[in-house]
């Protein structure tokens, strides 16, 4: 039956996260993710069966999709047609699970995208290292950037404020004109 598959998939699922969300219908399902989403939540991925009722699982991720373009999504699928293949693809469909499900397929499959997902999640989290270093170092050193030509292109405002003068006096000016402050 429909929901003994349903209860095994979820199952299976439990293995790969600590938290898993159910819907019965595709419209259930989009208003379960733009709840989180007005909330500033997210979820980490959506499995959806294209054959859902009320919203289908495409009409479903047409709608998500107004909203967030970067959740990885998998479609679960019996149709091989190519236009609804293509429209999938459109949408930036993650991947497909074919049916009848394995286990060996969906662990395959959710292990890609939770392996691409951890990889942007920890880019993000070292961007924002990143991003506090050098937000850091802004108001602890003196930083001076220069074309080939030695034309001033950048100037914090540590320096700036050390020399008594503008910002904007000094982007434009060639280095030499730095010197001169300096002496």
């Amino acid at each position: 039956s429909p929901e003994f598959v349903n209860n095994q998939f979820i199952f299976i699922l439990k293995i790969f996260f600590n938290s898993v969300d159910a819907k019965e219908n595709g419209l259930e399902g989009y208003l379960a993710f733009k709840e989180k989403y007005l909330n500033n939540e997210r979820y980490d991925l959506i499995i959806s069966d294209i054959n859902m009722p009320i919203l289908d699982g495409m009409e479903m991720l047409e709608k998500i999709r107004e909203m967030d373009t970067q959740v990885p999504v998998i479609f679960i699928t019996a149709r091989h047609e190519s236009d609804i293949l293509l429209r999938a693809i459109e949408l930036q469909i993650s991947d497909f699970i074919i049916k009848p499900l394995s286990i060996d397929t969906i662990s395959t499959i959710i292990n890609k995208a939770s392996e691409k997902l951890f990889l942007i999640n920890t880019l993000l989290k070292k961007n924002t290292e990143l991003e506090l270093y050098l937000k850091t170092i802004e108001q602890m050193a003196f930083i001076i950037k220069m074309d080939m030509d030695l034309n001033i292109t950048y100037i914090n405002d540590i320096f700036s404020n050390s020399i008594d003068c503008e910002t904007s006096n000094i982007i434009g000016q060639n280095f030499d004109f730095l010197k001169s402050k300096l002496s």
